[in-house]
């Protein structure tokens, strides 16, 4: 069984993406032109997006890896339907 990964990287990510939500707030507040919020509100959603694909890929290389290659096949057909469910949300 693989150890759980490390999402430390990802951690960053939020904490500056968190950055950029608040930079939106301010300029809001301070009434900047609509395109230049727009353009931050795509950068952080692009940033999102990088956060959730590599959380998909570590779940996929670790939590589903382990159960694809364990002796239990219910909790692996499991793991299958979550991996199906969360990209039917995408």
């Amino acid at each position: 069984m693989k150890p759980h990964p490390d999402h430390s990287t990802q951690q960053t990510r939020l904490r500056r993406i968190e950055g950029q939500v608040r930079g939106i707030q301010r300029m809001i507040e301070e009434g900047r032109y609509c395109i230049d919020i727009i353009d931050q509100i795509h950068a952080i959603t692009a940033a999102l997006r990088k956060v959730e694909s590599n959380m998909l890929e570590a779940h996929l290389q670790h939590c589903v890896h382990d159960a694809l290659h364990s002796q239990n096949a219910e909790d692996a057909q499991r793991k299958i339907r979550e991996i199906v469910q969360v990209l039917n949300k995408r």
